[in-house]
């Protein structure tokens, strides 16, 4: 071989392992600090200091986790109580519009009783309690598929039984 084919074969070799020479770790392959020279695995602790700092950063972690989650399940209970609540104030108003367009009253024993009174041709909706003996109370024979009924404010009322539908009223 000649040697101006060796020096150019030579040259080339050595080009090509200076590039790994700069790609080596210089060191004994240990992380030691970071670019701005602070070191932070070799802080001259003792490994069992170390293990007691990262302990300790973990409990504060998971004490930190914790009163988030109480926190918001603390937030989930008060919208849920709130929700309830508005929910229970809703069903009192729509009970009351519906108590009001039927004409009733609400009163402190619990039970409901009529604003109005009955007039002909009305539905009677009240309280039943047939009067079957009504010679007693000086009531003439309903005809058939009529009966008469003691209305919640002591009135006679001679109601349809099929419809409810009020015929006569005799007040007393």
């Amino acid at each position: 071989m000649s040697l101006p084919l060796l020096r150019a074969g030579l040259a080339v070799a050595l080009c090509a392992l200076a590039g790994t020479a700069f790609a080596a770790p210089q060191d004994d392959g240990q992380w030691h600090g970071d670019p701005r020279g602070q070191y932070r695995h070799d802080d001259g602790k003792p490994d069992w200091q170390r293990r007691v700092e990262q302990h300790e950063r973990e409990q504060r972690h998971r004490e930190r986790d914790q009163e988030w989650q109480r926190r918001q399940q603390d937030e989930l209970r008060r919208r849920a109580d709130w929700q309830r609540d508005r929910d229970e104030a809703w069903q009192r108003r729509q009970e009351a519009i519906i108590n009001r367009q039927a004409g009733y009253r609400v009163y402190d024993t619990g039970r409901y009783r009529h604003d109005h009174r009955w007039e002909r041709g009305r539905r009677y909706d009240g309280p039943i309690v047939v009067v079957r003996d009504y010679d007693r109370y000086r009531l003439r024979q309903p005809p058939h598929g009529y009966r008469w009924v003691r209305g919640d404010e002591g009135d006679y009322l001679l109601v349809a039984i099929a419809t409810s539908v009020i015929l006569d009223i005799v007040s007393r």
